[in-house]
């Protein structure tokens, strides 16, 4: 007889067809010495439970191999999706490794931005001061242009007044 895989179900069944056939050991020697008739329906009887217990044995051995290759599969499946699981995991990381290089790229970024905006805003401010002080210095400029034109007219017009009247000598 075969030993397939031996599990408790099969060593179980195992043990049964055991006793099974010793029982039918015992059966068949206890009709032995019966008449030929009665010895005759019983080893028909016999014959017809060992093939009965064959057949249980073939279905068992079968239902092994086919448990067998099911496992297998689901081995190979399992293999299968460990390798995926791996290999998503290493793309996962290199996205994150990705992203946070990125991230570090956009704060570098982001500081020299401000760090230029910084400058620019320094140099506006600085243009401003200026623009304000020509300013002044304009104001300051037209200020003196007006009061020298006063002047000159001043001048002109007391010119024409010493020429309207002349001098007496």
């Amino acid at each position: 007889m075969r030993f397939p895989y031996l599990t408790r179900r099969s060593l179980k069944s195992y043990l049964e067809k055991g006793e099974m056939e010793q029982s039918l050991q015992r059966f068949g020697n206890r009709f032995e010495g019966n008449t030929t008739r009665k010895g005759y329906k019983a080893r028909q009887e016999l014959k017809k439970l060992k093939q009965q217990l064959l057949e249980k044995d073939t279905e068992e051995s079968e239902k092994m191999d086919e448990d067998s290759r099911l496992i297998e599969q689901l081995r190979q499946t399992n293999e299968y999706q460990r390798s995926q699981i791996s290999q998503l995991d290493k793309t996962l990381k290199q996205a994150m490794a990705n992203q946070e290089d990125n991230r570090l790229s956009n704060d570098n970024q982001i500081r020299k931005l401000k760090e230029t905006f910084g400058d620019l805003n320094h140099k506006l401010t600085n243009c401003l001061r200026t623009i304000e002080s020509k300013n002044v210095e304009l104001l300051n400029l037209q200020t003196a242009l007006g009061q020298y034109h006063a002047e000159i007219e001043a001048k002109v017009w007391y010119l024409e007044i010493l020429n309207i009247f002349p001098k007496f000598d």
